[in-house]
């Protein structure tokens, strides 16, 4: 089972994306822990100051509770501003375009 942590942070002021993406990675490096498949950060669309990192586990160890690495994350992001964290569970994936030969079209987990 996949598990996705969600981190939205919300600030008056910030550097961007890339700022907070250099910063996630220092965490990740600093904090490294088994299971981590990817993180994906981004910004809201029109809200700038409105970003979001998004962590995949291969599995749900401590997915309630947060894992270290994802409470460090909170920790530094609520020092930024407002932080709403959400943990959610991944019940199937859909392939498109070029890469849905390799896969199939849906993919239970």
């Amino acid at each position: 089972m996949r598990i996705l942590e969600f981190y939205k942070l919300r600030s008056a002021a910030h550097g961007g994306s890339e700022t907070l993406g250099h910063l996630v990675n220092d965490i990740i490096r600093n904090h490294p822990e088994e299971g981590l498949e990817n993180v994906v950060v981004s910004r809201h669309l029109e809200i700038e100051s409105d970003l979001c990192v998004v962590l995949r586990w291969m599995d749900e160890a401590s997915a309630r509770q947060g894992r270290p690495l994802g409470k460090r994350l909170e920790e530094v992001l609520e020092e930024l501003g407002l932080v709403d964290r959400s943990t959610w569970v991944v019940e199937e994936i859909t392939m498109f375009g070029k890469n849905k030969e390799q896969w199939p079209c849906r993919k239970s987990l």
